[in-house]
């Protein structure tokens, strides 16, 4: 799946993620990572440990992960070919999942119960969709989103099960967060110390949308030249990178436009571009105000893991008047 999705549509992608120095030395502005770089992480940090238990016990791999990005920017695909690649069994833990359905100790058994399970059917991925939730601790912010008891509740013992967790069991936790500056103050601390590894997921770039429209073509039976030799994919791909959107909003049209009635009318009306930028107007983009809003966040982030900790005096170091 990887070969399949992934290699094809990152290929065009720039492999290089470091930042590079703009002004004085040292100072690093924050740029987005390749897609190329993105997909090379997990499959050499995620993928491969999950499909090798001798390069699992020997190198050490990330036990917790957080991708967080744009929403419909491609995090659950990614985790979906990580899946597919390396075999493993996917445990979704996510606040919508589970709100409502376990309370209070029985929470804490449901969770023993899954790492019991991903253990034994190893390689697992624990996966905590829109994983933020679960850290906000607020019951008044908890309620206003519709929850009836804060996702923090399982922290406590979040936290044992991932000390009894050893190198060669090859389980990942797995976080996805398209909102993670709804953590706040002390949520957001426990949140970001919690994760061994977070990695931005940006939405595609310009060639990367060619490949997604034409895979997404191809899913719905316009593989051929003549089915869609009225089509402009590099207008489309164009559009949609000038206007933010993301991979999920590629899907959604490919998905309205390409109906089973219309795919059966190709010989006698083909597919044009009008009908796949109207159906592109009628999705979500990605606004600069939200990109501005996880720039903050990763400036944010990195400003307090910078942040030099303080040390306590003793008695001894106080002046003496």
């Amino acid at each position: 799946m990887f070969h399949s999705l992934l290699q094809g549509s990152f290929k065009n992608a720039d492999p290089s993620a470091s930042a590079r120095p703009t002004g004085d030395e040292g100072e690093k502005p924050l740029t987005d990572p390749s897609l190329a770089a993105v997909r090379q992480l997990l499959m050499e940090q995620v993928a491969l440990p999950l499909c090798s238990e001798a390069v699992a016990n020997l190198a050490p791999y990330p036990q917790t992960l957080l991708l967080y990005g744009p929403a419909q920017g491609g995090k659950s695909m990614l985790i979906d070919a990580v899946a597919a690649e390396s075999g493993a069994n996917v445990f979704e833990l996510g606040c919508r999942n589970t709100d409502g359905k376990y309370e209070k100790k029985k929470a804490a058994m449901m969770l023993h119960m899954v790492f019991k399970v991903a253990k034994a059917m190893a390689p697992s991925i624990i996966k905590f969709d829109e994983a933020e939730l679960t850290w906000i601790s607020d019951k008044k912010k908890v309620k206003a989103m519709g929850f009836g008891e804060p996702g923090a509740r399982i922290l406590k013992d979040l936290a044992k099960e991932m000390k009894e967790l050893g190198q060669g069991d090859r389980v990942v936790l797995v976080g996805e967060s398209k909102q993670p500056w709804l953590c706040e103050k002390g949520d957001q601390k426990k949140f970001v110390s919690f994760f061994k590894m977070l990695v931005y997921v940006p939405i595609c770039d310009y060639g990367s949308l060619q490949y997604v429209w034409r895979h997404h073509l191809q899913q719905h039976g316009i593989s051929n030249a003549s089915d869609s030799k009225h089509l402009d994919i590099s207008t489309l791909s164009h559009l949609c990178f000038v206007g933010g959107y993301p991979s999920g909003a590629v899907a959604n049209a490919c998905a309205a436009v390409c109906t089973e009635r219309r795919v059966a009318r190709l010989q006698t009306k083909p597919l044009s571009t009008t009908a796949f930028t109207m159906a592109l107007s009628k999705q979500e983009p990605v606004y600069v105000g939200v990109m501005q809003q996880f720039k903050d966040w990763m400036q944010k982030i990195q400003g307090d893991v910078a942040k030099p900790k303080k040390e306590k005096k003793g008695k001894g170091d106080k002046k003496k008047k």
